[in-house]
Protein backbone atom coordinates (compact mmCIF):
# COMPACT_ATOMS: atom_id res chain seq x y z
CA UNK A 1 0.00 0.00 0.00
CA UNK A 2 1.30 3.50 -0.79
CA UNK A 3 1.70 6.00 2.04
CA UNK A 4 -0.07 8.61 0.63
CA UNK A 5 -4.06 8.63 -0.02
CA UNK A 6 -5.86 11.24 -2.01
CA UNK A 7 -9.74 11.06 -1.79
CA UNK A 8 -11.93 12.98 -3.88
CA UNK A 9 -15.64 13.60 -3.61
CA UNK A 10 -17.48 11.27 -5.13
CA UNK A 11 -18.92 7.91 -3.66
CA UNK A 12 -16.59 5.62 -1.49
CA UNK A 13 -18.02 2.80 0.24
CA UNK A 14 -17.25 1.93 4.03
CA UNK A 15 -14.00 -0.67 2.98
CA UNK A 16 -12.12 1.92 1.04
CA UNK A 17 -12.94 4.43 3.47
CA UNK A 18 -11.36 2.45 6.12
CA UNK A 19 -8.26 1.97 3.43
CA UNK A 20 -7.97 5.42 2.82
CA UNK A 21 -7.82 6.82 6.41
CA UNK A 22 -5.07 4.17 7.28
CA UNK A 23 -2.87 5.66 5.16
CA UNK A 24 0.05 8.47 6.55
CA UNK A 25 -0.81 11.33 4.41
CA UNK A 26 -4.92 12.15 3.38
CA UNK A 27 -5.22 14.55 0.82
CA UNK A 28 -9.27 16.01 0.45
CA UNK A 29 -11.12 18.96 -1.08
CA UNK A 30 -13.41 21.09 -0.72
CA UNK A 31 -15.99 20.08 1.50
CA UNK A 32 -16.27 16.63 1.50
CA UNK A 33 -19.61 14.48 1.99
CA UNK A 34 -20.17 13.95 5.23
CA UNK A 35 -20.41 10.20 4.74
CA UNK A 36 -17.01 10.34 4.19
CA UNK A 37 -16.18 11.20 8.15
CA UNK A 38 -17.64 7.66 9.13
CA UNK A 39 -14.06 6.16 9.16
CA UNK A 40 -12.71 9.42 10.85
CA UNK A 41 -12.26 12.33 8.29
CA UNK A 42 -8.60 12.66 8.97
CA UNK A 43 -7.35 15.28 6.76
CA UNK A 44 -3.95 15.98 6.46
CA UNK A 45 -4.19 18.38 3.32
CA UNK A 46 -7.11 20.13 2.20
CA UNK A 47 -7.01 21.87 -1.09
CA UNK A 48 -9.72 24.85 -0.88
CA UNK A 49 -10.35 26.30 -4.28
CA UNK A 50 -9.48 30.27 -4.05
CA UNK A 51 -11.78 30.99 -6.84
CA UNK A 52 -15.42 29.11 -6.11
CA UNK A 53 -18.40 30.66 -5.18
CA UNK A 54 -18.36 27.54 -2.79
CA UNK A 55 -15.63 28.89 -0.83
CA UNK A 56 -17.57 32.02 0.35
CA UNK A 57 -20.06 29.61 2.09
CA UNK A 58 -17.31 27.30 3.43
CA UNK A 59 -15.26 30.06 5.45
CA UNK A 60 -18.37 31.11 7.21
CA UNK A 61 -19.66 27.54 7.87
CA UNK A 62 -18.67 26.92 11.48
CA UNK A 63 -20.19 23.47 11.34
CA UNK A 64 -17.70 22.63 8.89
CA UNK A 65 -14.93 24.63 10.19
CA UNK A 66 -15.34 22.65 13.81
CA UNK A 67 -15.87 19.35 11.93
CA UNK A 68 -13.64 16.22 11.26
CA UNK A 69 -11.75 17.45 8.09
CA UNK A 70 -11.04 20.58 8.81
CA UNK A 71 -9.96 20.36 12.79
CA UNK A 72 -7.11 17.47 11.30
CA UNK A 73 -5.77 19.63 8.35
CA UNK A 74 -2.73 20.57 8.68
CA UNK A 75 -2.25 22.53 5.24
CA UNK A 76 -4.81 24.23 3.48
CA UNK A 77 -3.97 24.38 -0.45
CA UNK A 78 -4.56 26.56 -2.81
CA UNK A 79 -5.32 25.42 -6.14
CA UNK A 80 -4.79 28.91 -8.32
CA UNK A 81 -2.20 30.99 -8.26
CA UNK A 82 -2.91 34.81 -8.23
CA UNK A 83 -1.81 35.05 -12.10
CA UNK A 84 -3.24 32.12 -12.83
CA UNK A 85 -6.70 33.72 -11.51
CA UNK A 86 -6.54 36.98 -12.92
CA UNK A 87 -5.85 36.16 -16.39
CA UNK A 88 -8.14 33.18 -16.71
CA UNK A 89 -10.71 32.61 -13.90
CA UNK A 90 -14.49 34.45 -14.69
CA UNK A 91 -15.42 37.02 -12.71
CA UNK A 92 -18.36 37.74 -11.06
CA UNK A 93 -20.96 39.90 -12.25
CA UNK A 94 -21.91 43.03 -10.46
CA UNK A 95 -25.45 41.86 -8.52
CA UNK A 96 -22.55 38.50 -7.29
CA UNK A 97 -20.05 41.08 -5.98
CA UNK A 98 -23.01 42.95 -4.51
CA UNK A 99 -23.35 39.88 -2.56
CA UNK A 100 -19.92 39.47 -1.29
CA UNK A 101 -18.83 37.71 -4.38
CA UNK A 102 -14.78 37.63 -5.22
CA UNK A 103 -12.64 36.34 -7.88
CA UNK A 104 -10.19 35.45 -5.36
CA UNK A 105 -10.60 34.12 -2.11
CA UNK A 106 -6.84 33.73 -0.96
CA UNK A 107 -6.72 36.43 1.39
CA UNK A 108 -9.91 35.17 3.09
CA UNK A 109 -8.56 31.73 3.24
CA UNK A 110 -5.20 32.77 4.15
CA UNK A 111 -7.10 34.67 7.49
CA UNK A 112 -9.47 31.52 8.22
CA UNK A 113 -6.02 29.50 8.06
CA UNK A 114 -4.08 31.38 10.39
CA UNK A 115 -7.10 31.95 12.98
CA UNK A 116 -7.33 28.12 12.99
CA UNK A 117 -3.74 27.90 13.48
CA UNK A 118 -2.89 26.10 9.99
CA UNK A 119 -0.33 26.62 7.56
CA UNK A 120 -1.51 27.67 3.45
CA UNK A 121 0.53 26.93 0.18
CA UNK A 122 -0.39 27.67 -3.17
CA UNK A 123 0.30 25.53 -6.10
CA UNK A 124 2.66 27.26 -8.76
CA UNK A 125 1.19 28.96 -12.29
CA UNK A 126 3.75 26.51 -13.96
CA UNK A 127 1.73 23.75 -11.93
CA UNK A 128 -1.66 24.97 -13.34
CA UNK A 129 0.11 25.59 -16.79
CA UNK A 130 1.33 21.85 -17.14
CA UNK A 131 -1.86 20.05 -16.03
CA UNK A 132 -3.95 22.08 -18.63
CA UNK A 133 -1.30 21.07 -21.00
CA UNK A 134 -1.53 17.65 -20.64
CA UNK A 135 -5.08 17.81 -20.84
CA UNK A 136 -5.00 19.82 -24.44
CA UNK A 137 -6.37 23.54 -23.24
CA UNK A 138 -4.31 26.27 -24.69
CA UNK A 139 -5.10 30.03 -26.01
CA UNK A 140 -8.81 30.84 -25.73
CA UNK A 141 -9.78 27.53 -24.33
CA UNK A 142 -7.62 28.25 -20.81
CA UNK A 143 -10.94 30.88 -20.01
CA UNK A 144 -13.00 27.64 -21.30
CA UNK A 145 -11.73 24.96 -19.73
CA UNK A 146 -9.90 23.90 -16.45
CA UNK A 147 -8.31 21.01 -14.80
CA UNK A 148 -9.82 19.97 -12.04
CA UNK A 149 -8.66 20.13 -8.04
CA UNK A 150 -8.32 16.27 -8.04
CA UNK A 151 -6.13 16.56 -11.24
CA UNK A 152 -4.11 18.97 -10.17
CA UNK A 153 -3.65 17.66 -6.61
CA UNK A 154 -2.86 14.65 -8.57
CA UNK A 155 0.11 16.12 -10.51
CA UNK A 156 1.18 18.01 -7.41
CA UNK A 157 1.67 15.12 -5.00
CA UNK A 158 3.42 12.47 -7.77
CA UNK A 159 5.64 15.53 -8.76
CA UNK A 160 6.62 16.32 -5.41
CA UNK A 161 7.30 12.60 -4.41
CA UNK A 162 8.89 9.92 -5.47
CA UNK A 163 8.76 5.78 -5.89
CA UNK A 164 8.92 5.18 -1.86
CA UNK A 165 6.04 7.28 -1.68
CA UNK A 166 4.40 5.25 -4.41
CA UNK A 167 1.58 4.09 -5.93
CA UNK A 168 -0.38 7.11 -4.09
CA UNK A 169 -3.96 5.84 -4.06
CA UNK A 170 -6.80 7.35 -5.47
CA UNK A 171 -10.74 7.25 -3.94
CA UNK A 172 -13.77 8.87 -5.21
CA UNK A 173 -12.64 9.69 -8.56
CA UNK A 174 -15.53 9.52 -10.64
CA UNK A 175 -14.39 11.97 -13.34
CA UNK A 176 -17.91 12.92 -14.09
CA UNK A 177 -19.01 16.70 -12.53
CA UNK A 178 -18.43 20.49 -14.04
CA UNK A 179 -19.33 20.82 -17.69
CA UNK A 180 -15.94 23.02 -17.49
CA UNK A 181 -13.18 20.08 -16.60
CA UNK A 182 -12.39 17.63 -19.20
CA UNK A 183 -12.58 14.78 -17.68
CA UNK A 184 -12.28 12.10 -20.08
CA UNK A 185 -8.91 14.00 -20.87
CA UNK A 186 -8.07 14.11 -16.81
CA UNK A 187 -9.40 9.84 -16.51
CA UNK A 188 -6.71 8.83 -19.73
CA UNK A 189 -3.78 11.10 -17.69
CA UNK A 190 -4.85 9.18 -14.34
CA UNK A 191 -5.14 5.78 -16.43
CA UNK A 192 -1.30 6.31 -17.55
CA UNK A 193 -0.18 7.14 -14.29
CA UNK A 194 -1.38 3.74 -12.98
CA UNK A 195 0.32 2.19 -16.02
CA UNK A 196 3.74 3.79 -14.85
CA UNK A 197 2.66 2.55 -11.31
CA UNK A 198 2.94 6.29 -9.81
CA UNK A 199 -0.56 5.77 -8.36
CA UNK A 200 -4.09 3.09 -7.93
CA UNK A 201 -6.70 4.23 -9.04
CA UNK A 202 -9.60 2.92 -6.69
CA UNK A 203 -13.06 2.10 -7.92
CA UNK A 204 -15.85 4.35 -7.23
CA UNK A 205 -18.27 2.71 -4.86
Amino acid sequence: MGKIAIVGNGSVGPENLAHAERHEMIIRFNAPPEAHAAAGGKTDVLYLSNSSKQTQSILTDRTFLEGPFFTSTQTIMMPYAGSIVSRYMKKPNILSRLKGRKPDYSKDIASVATAFGKMTDTLTDEAYMYAAGLLGIAGDDLKQFFPSSGFLATLHTISQTGADDWPVNLFGFGFSGWKRHKWAEEKAVVESLQDEGKLVLNAVT
